[in-house]
């Protein structure tokens, strides 16, 4: 038969029991207070390694009345971009001392208004949303929410925090090694033709000719059939492709968020990150 109350969980109270303490001296003791007397420092801490207690976070945080939980929303675990931008953001909060509640839009935004509503309910400390540029719902339930960046939406830009992804630098910094033009732009990505667009003419690139010999791209080519054998032979070396910076939009958002956690009153920011340029 199995000894339950053997298995339980070690308390505070077993702590104190086991130290021949009170409740109030082991709390002092795990809260590091240095008037507690020396010798009862020492029985609390043996105490704790004999009998394996860990303490309980949850409970920690909600008698301070927070979480140090960050919610972390990303459009689609299965996609590259998104999960590099995740594993970066995790690396980021943990060096905060922050755990990172994760979830996957899947690209909906129905999905993301219930994920922001269950983030809510968990009382994060704050969140980083990743999120399509026309989605503006979600965003309505966290105007009395906890402080929130969003990631590539420019359309709640004034209202949150925002980072966005500065393509057009990029192509500038691309364009001023061609003599600042590209003679063509091949784009594999077709949501964001418009963006790169607009990225090309804020730049000032000059497009001429009909064979590119500098593609552009927002994504790797995964089937021979995305680019001609011919223009990829044409581009040679000089074939580049421009990709967010999961690393450094991680970096801004996280900085950005606890700025905001500090000071939820503050000036709202809109951070422009430079896309990341790369040959393939």
């Amino acid at each position: 038969m199995i000894d339950k109350k053997a298995d339980a969980r070690p308390s505070m109270y077993s702590v104190a029991a086991y130290a021949g303490v009170s409740i109030a001296t082991v709390s002092k003791v795990m809260q590091g207070v240095t008037t507690v007397r020396k010798e009862n420092v020492i029985a609390v801490q043996n105490a704790i390694e004999a009998l394996g207690y860990r303490i309980n976070p949850l409970g920690a945080e909600l008698r301070r009345g927070q979480r140090k939980l960050v919610g972390v929303i990303v459009s689609d675990f299965e996609n590259a971009e998104s999960a590099g931008l995740l594993a970066a953001i995790e690396r980021d909060v943990e060096d905060r001392g922050f755990t990172v509640l994760a979830a996957s839009s899947r690209q909906s935004e129905a999905r993301e208004i219930e994920l922001v509503g269950r983030m809510q309910d968990w009382r994060v400390a704050g969140m980083i949303i990743e999120s399509a540029a026309n989605r503006k719902k979600a965003a309505l339930l966290l105007k009395d929410g906890p402080p929130v960046v969003f990631i590539a939406n420019s359309t709640v830009a004034g209202d949150f925090d925002v980072v966005l992804e500065d393509v057009a630098t990029a192509l500038a910094s691309a364009a001023r090694k061609n003599d600042g033009a590209l003679q063509g732009v091949f784009i594999t990505a077709k949501s964001r033709v418009p963006a790169v667009e607009k990225a090309l003419k804020t730049a000032g690139v000059r497009l001429t000719g009909t064979d590119p010999a500098v593609v552009v791209l927002t994504e790797r080519p995964k089937q021979a059939d995305h680019v001609k054998a011919s223009t990829r032979a044409e581009a040679g070396n000089l074939a580049l492709r421009i990709e967010p910076d999961s690393i450094a939009l991680s970096s801004a958002a996280v900085a950005q968020l606890f700025v905001r956690m500090d000071d939820p009153e503050g000036k709202r920011q809109s951070i422009q990150v430079p896309s990341k340029v790369s040959r393939f």
